[in-house]
């Protein structure tokens, strides 16, 4: 989430189980950020719902990195997460907001509105949808 969605430790810190409506597959955070969970997250979330879904303290929080540091034999920071995110997530061209460089964010579409020329433009999923049809 941290990498993903750009979710900050304060918000973390404060998610409970009332934060993650299951139907909708949507976390709301006491900031007013709310994310839509990937089909890997919410497998996780199902799964351990009670460790992840309750309130926990930075100090819990930053053992899960300290526990990723040992597995990539490099020390690993909330300020390198946000780093490469600001490097590797590219913006949507039409709604200006950052997406992972993975096709499940990214469609190419022929757009419709606004375009003389109809030329393919990657833009993001949702905008996808809103202006466009996609291209395989």
């Amino acid at each position: 989430m941290l990498y993903t969605h750009g979710i900050k430790w304060s918000d973390l810190e404060k998610i409970n189980e009332g934060s993650y409506d299951r139907q909708s597959n949507e976390i709301r955070f006491d900031s007013g950020t709310t994310i839509k969970i990937s089909e890997n997250l919410k497998k996780i979330l199902d799964e351990k719902s009670d460790q992840l879904l309750s309130p926990q303290k930075y100090n819990a929080l930053s053992k899960h990195l300290f526990d990723a540091s040992k597995k990539f034999i490099r020390k690993i920071t909330e300020t390198d997460i946000e780093e490469t995110r600001n490097i590797f997530f590219p913006t949507c061209q039409r709604c200006q907001k950052k997406y992972p460089n993975t096709g499940e964010y990214w469609k190419l579409v022929e757009c419709r509105e606004d375009d003389i020329y109809q030329e393919k433009w990657l833009l993001c999923t949702s905008c996808a949808l809103e202006v466009g049809e996609k291209q395989e």
